[in-house]
């Protein structure tokens, strides 16, 4: 009888187990389906948005002029036009369609530009494997006052033939195909690079060039060189360069070379790129006769 007993009661223990997973299971589908209608529910641009894609990226902001240059030096307290310029990378091999940014501006500390009304339309079609610097606000700047942008969203979309005159605003479209930065300080200047080296070698002379990185944002680096359009070494850290110019013809040449700043997270956020040309010459040569 015990034996009968105790199957009895193993088996009455497995259903209320079984009947507990079953519950747990339900909560957590009823959970996930209850996010995933907030989301879908929720009004743009107030999309909660959860941007894992690595596809387009915000590398560098800064203040510039109308072209993009750097802002001259002023004195502090002076006032001046200065646009917010961003560079943006598509890394995707698909083109990305209209790119429509979120974020608000604050200088000094107060709020003086919101784009979470319906969001600024930056470009309509962004190429694959590129990189673009475009501006997004201007407004008048005084020397020395400090600017930020926070809560930055860019959202895109993937099907060809939508631009910002017919790009879809709603938060399942957007909500996971998107690139957040939530608090970003914009440099008065961006970050520069700068190679160190000669620029007229011989031929079939060896030489090192050494990458020089400016700005403020961090000191931990990567670099890559190219030589001609043609990526020639990657490395971490300082990573210089020797270049043996036997193999290359007599007449200029171009040195360049990308540096990506690292934050304490280990994103690469800012990225600047610069060049030089190095001219080769030919190996002095002399003909020597011999007379009586």
């Amino acid at each position: 009888m015990s034996a009968i007993h105790s199957s009895s009661a193993k088996k009455s223990g497995n259903k209320k187990e079984a009947y507990q997973n079953l519950l747990y299971i339900t909560i957590i589908i009823l959970i996930i389906y209850s996010l995933i209608d907030a989301i879908v529910a929720a009004d743009w641009p107030d999309c909660n948005f959860q941007c894992k894609a690595g596809d387009v990226q915000v590398v560098d902001l800064w203040l510039g002029d109308a072209d993009g240059n750097a802002l001259s030096s002023c004195d502090q307290g002076s006032s001046e036009t200065a646009y917010i310029w961003a560079r943006i990378e598509n890394n995707a091999n698909d083109p990305r369609y209209a790119l429509i940014l979120l974020a608000d501006v604050y200088v000094n500390g107060d709020l003086v530009k919101s784009f979470y009304d319906q969001g600024l339309c930056i470009m309509d079609q962004f190429a694959p494997k590129s990189i673009s610097a475009l501006p997004l606000y201007s407004f008048a700047w005084s020397c020395g006052q400090e600017v930020k942008v926070e809560r930055l969203v860019l959202s895109w979309e993937t099907a060809h033939g939508t631009g910002c005159d017919n790009a879809n605003r709603e938060c399942h479209n957007r909500n996971t195909k998107c690139f957040s930065g939530q608090e970003m300080v914009i440099q008065t200047s961006p970050q520069e690079c700068l190679i160190q080296g000669p620029d007229m070698v011989c031929q079939i002379s060896s030489t090192d060039y050494a990458p020089i990185a400016e700005g403020t944002f961090g000191k931990d680096y990567l670099v890559e060189w190219y030589l001609d359009g043609a990526v020639v070494q990657s490395s971490s850290r300082d990573g210089s360069l020797e270049v043996n110019w036997n193999p290359y013809a007599v007449g200029y040449h171009v040195l360049g070379l990308i540096v990506q700043w690292i934050d304490k997270k280990g994103r690469v956020p800012r990225t600047s790129q610069c060049q030089m040309s190095v001219v080769v010459v030919p190996l002095p040569s002399a003909v020597i006769t011999q007379t009586d």
